[in-house]
């Protein structure tokens, strides 16, 4: 009979108004963070220490904040004319297609 992988949850930081959860397996470190909304996102990859995974975190926030502060940027120059709604939505598509690149999975 195999034994079930489990993640035991190693500890908890916060991380720009984030909950980071450090997730320890047998197969490495994970982690999961909760956004300020509630929103949890869950690492697809294995770190090989605590601290790889509490960076890879870090790094993805990090990621996450300023994908959402372009696009702050690019609805207000639309809203000022100097983007066609059309460019808007193009560059916006963009944007989320290079922020959705992280492994990363989205839970609701």
């Amino acid at each position: 009979m195999h034994k079930a992988k489990t993640n035991m949850v190693e500890s908890t930081e916060f991380y720009q108004g984030w909950l980071v959860e450090l997730l320890h397996s047998e197969a490495g470190y994970q982690f999961s963070c909760y956004s300020p909304t509630r929103l949890k996102m869950v690492s697809d990859s294995c770190y090989a220490s605590h601290l790889n995974a509490l960076q890879g975190a870090m790094q993805y926030i990090d990621q996450v904040l300023t994908c959402q502060g372009l696009r702050k940027v690019l609805r207000e120059m639309m809203e000022a004319q100097k983007l066609s709604l059309e460019e808007f939505q193009g560059l916006a598509k963009f944007l989320e297609q290079v922020c959705l690149e992280q492994p990363i999975r989205l839970l609701s």
